[in-house]
């Protein structure tokens, strides 16, 4: 019987660094300003606070905990393998080499979702200083909503998933091959269907509104997509395991098989017969007011106010976002791997609960584009009152010749 309230001294060890490093990346961030050291020690506290809240109610991190915990116990080496298979890996080496118990593993996890807001915060800096963007203070405040941390600081997939998502479109953004390449290694290895996703959105940014990219590149570009994804195609099917062909009746079948994974679960909704469109902002929006039952789900629904606030504002003269000569290429890419990852999961999960685990992987795209679609709209209105105050002056002079 595994005793999960165990707590040793390699657990005090882990807490204690997981507070050491949270104030040094405070201390790193400190070099944008104070506002920033404040912030993030904030977010670190936060973090933290729900690292204790989730230890005892994390049922999957029990389960993710429990595997190697027993291979360890019975001198069994794990499988390294994709999803759980890597996560049981992963714990394996915590509990085998740093001793760790469940709590030392779930601070170990933690750390990770705390180094992706980290990342998350300077890609954001970065973008502010090489395009000298407008932005407003409060939109870091959305990294402040407890439903994120809820999801990124638990045993099991999520907070390395968040990571890896993190280091990923960092790296793209940067051009930082490794970063991006490591990151993507991470999700193709937990969850290849994302990176998938995620490949295609970009390929699919890159080409379709670049006006600078020229028939040659386009072509070289398309090819590389190509190959990558034949090469993720049979991890993404291996991943999914009731996937058995890729033509339409595989897929349908795939759906379908899902959706009847999801019944008779307490936050299942019947979706099968709604639109697309329902369904996509039905994932990301729900559940809202009409669908709360408890706290966590009235809680949740206010949260989903501002994910509602975020895909209006993002939406907002998407075209013209995209063919911006200053970070056109970026919004594209960007606006595309969120939109077709979102889409795609939005067909099976139904199930509101696990609909907003799942949609955290998505954050990341979005909060970046809101930075974005602030800055070209502040600059949108600057031209205009550039154009006004130049017609002003024209008539001005006008007038004054025409009183000569």
């Amino acid at each position: 019987m595994i005793d999960l309230s165990a707590f040793q001294i390699p657990d005090a060890i882990s807490i204690i660094v997981f507070c050491i490093y949270a104030f040094y990346l405070s201390y790193l961030q400190s070099r944008n300003g104070y506002f920033f050291f404040c912030f993030f020690l904030v977010l670190a506290l936060l973090h933290f606070v729900t690292t204790i809240i989730y230890i005892p109610n994390g049922k999957d991190a029990i389960q993710y905990f429990t595997i190697p915990y027993n291979l360890n116990s019975t001198s069994q080496d794990p499988i390294f393998g994709q999803g759980a298979y890597f996560i049981h890996f992963f714990t394996y080496f915590l509990i085998r080499f740093l001793h760790l118990s469940y709590t030392g593993c779930y601070f170990a996890y933690s750390i990770f979702g705390l180094t992706a807001y980290y990342i998350i915060i300077n890609t954001i800096i970065y973008l502010i200083k090489k395009y000298d963007l407008y932005y407003k203070k409060q939109f870091f405040y959305i990294l402040l909503l407890p439903g994120l941390h809820y999801w990124t600081v638990a045993l099991g997939k999520d907070s390395i998933m968040f990571f890896s998502i993190a280091l990923f479109f960092s790296g793209l953004i940067r051009t930082n091959m490794v970063w991006t390449g490591i990151g993507g290694f991470i999700i193709g290895v937990i969850r290849s269907p994302a990176l998938l996703l995620f490949v295609t959105g970009i390929i699919a940014g890159k080409i379709m509104m670049n006006k600078k990219v020229n028939l040659i590149k386009k072509t070289l570009i398309v090819a590389a997509g190509v190959v990558l994804i034949i090469f993720l195609m049979p991890l993404v099917q291996a991943r999914l395991g009731k996937l058995e062909s890729l033509d339409y009746e595989g897929v349908n079948d795939y759906i379908s098989y899902r959706l009847t994974l999801m019944q008779g679960r307490g936050s299942y909704v019947d979706m099968s017969n709604a639109s697309p469109p329902v369904k996509f902002f039905s994932f990301l929006v729900r559940p809202f007011f009409y669908d709360a039952k408890d706290l966590r789900t009235l809680a949740s629904s206010f949260e989903n106010v501002v994910w509602l606030c975020m895909l209006v504002f993002v939406f907002i003269n998407l075209k013209k976002k995209m063919t911006y000569t200053r970070y056109g290429v970026i919004y594209s890419m960007l606006f595309f791997s969120f939109i077709i990852a979102a889409t795609a999961h939005s067909t099976t999960l139904t199930n509101l609960g696990i609909a907003v685990r799942m949609k955290t992987m998505y954050f990341i795209p979005l909060y970046i584009l809101v930075f974005l679609s602030y800055d070209f709209k502040i600059r949108q209105m600057v031209e205009k009152n550039k154009v006004k105050e130049f017609i002003r002056h024209k008539k001005l002079e006008m007038a004054h010749h025409t009183s000569l």
